[in-house]
This record gives structure tokens, C-alpha cells and sequence, in this order.
């Protein structure tokens, strides 16, 4: 299964390997079986460590105490067949602060129709735009309510 999974994204990994932004896959167990430069940099991973079968958990990062969280994701997007997206807030990069990134998560489907894993894709929330408010008359105050359907995914907080 691992050969048919790398046959799989061998195409991809070439576009992932020179994007500015984290790209990876893993298997149905949620194991890595590649993750990008970007990915390593964001989640601040020492020189040469391997991702390559591992969990979430296994990896010396902020992000590993989710892991479970988001195997629950990786399930969904295999069985809805279709993205999956999540707004993952942690201190990325090394730094000592939280930044906001979101998480599109896709089906890796095989030649016979089964999901076979996920391919995931992070980027940077950077800018709102409020093209959906051009019709309101804005208040002197906003207060923005996280709202994510679950056909997007869900909104995960932890203290």
C-alpha cells in the first residue's frame, strides 16, 4: 500500500518541494508518508528529522497533543470524499506567539474509488476581507463569531 500511496503523489511532490507553503500527505492510519520543507519550517522540526511514518504525536511539536483531533479530520475527509478544512491556531515557526493558519485536508483516492489517505495544505490567515458586509451598514463595533459549517470542518480551541 505505502509504493501505491508514493506512486500516488510522486507528480505532486515535485510541485510540493519548491512551494512556499506546507504540503504533505499520509496513509489511512494517519501515519506521514511526506511532508515539505514548509511543513518542517512551520512546525519548527530539528534538522533532518523524518516524518515519514509517524503519527501527529510522535513529532516534537506544539501541534502534537492534537493529534487525535486531527485523525478525526483525516476520517472525515476519507469518508466524505471531498475537503475538509480547519483553522489551526498554535506558535508556529518557533515563535512565542499564536498565529492562525487554515488546513485544507483532501481525499487521496485511488484508481478503484477508495480513499487511500490525505493530502493536506496550510495557509497562512493573513487578511480578512468583508466583501460579505457591502450590503450592511457597518457599526463603530464588530465582534466576529468564528462560525465553520461542517462541511468546512470545526473550529478547535484548547487552553
Amino acid at each position: 500500500m505505502k509504493n501505491n500511496l508514493l506512486h500516488s503523489i510522486n507528480s505532486l511532490i515535485n510541485f510540493w518541494e519548491h512551494s512556499s507553503e506546507p504540503w504533505g500527505a499520509k496513509d489511512n492510519e494517519s501515519k506521514f508518508i511526506y511532508a515539505n520543507k514548509k511543513y518542517h519550517e512551520l512546525l519548527a522540526l530539528p534538522d533532518k528529522f523524518n516524518v515519514e511514518g509517524r503519527f501527529d504525536g510522535e513529532l516534537p511539536a506544539s501541534t502534537s497533543e492534537f493529534q487525535t483531533e486531527f485523525q478525526e479530520h483525516d476520517r472525515k475527509v476519507e469518508r466524505l470524499k471531498d475537503r475538509v478544512t480547519s483553522v489551526e491556531i498554535h506558535a508556529f515557526n518557533g515563535l512565542s506567539y499564536f498565529q492562525p493558519w487554515f488546513f485544507d485536508k483532501y481525499p487521496l483516492i485511488d484508481d478503484n474509488g477508495a480513499s487511500i489517505g490525505t493530502i493536506f495544505h496550510g495557509r497562512a490567515v493573513d487578511n480578512m476581507t468583508l466583501t460579505h458586509l457591502n450590503k450592511i451598514k457597518v457599526p463603530k463595533s464588530l465582534i466576529f463569531t468564528p462560525i465553520i459549517t461542517t462541511a468546512n470542518g470545526r473550529l478547535m480551541a484548547r487552553q
